[in-house]
């Protein structure tokens, strides 16, 4: 198993996966120009508005 990040688009996202120092993969979705009027407020733990905007696997562990 390759442990180097991964990164890639898609639906129409860009991401990157990274292993953590345990070897757990850590995903990442960048937020576009577009997305920062709708997540800009948004407090730490919102998570539940980011998971109804951008749809994640798992859903979003953090916002920040």
């Amino acid at each position: 198993m390759l442990y180097g990040p991964t990164i890639g688009i898609y639906n129409g996202r860009h991401y990157q996966i990274r292993f953590n120092a345990f070897k757990h993969p850590c995903g990442y979705v960048r937020i576009e120009d577009e997305d920062i009027d709708i997540l800009r407020n948004l407090a730490e733990h919102d998570w539940d508005t980011v998971n109804e905007y951008i749809a994640m696997h798992g859903g979003c562990t953090f916002v920040g």
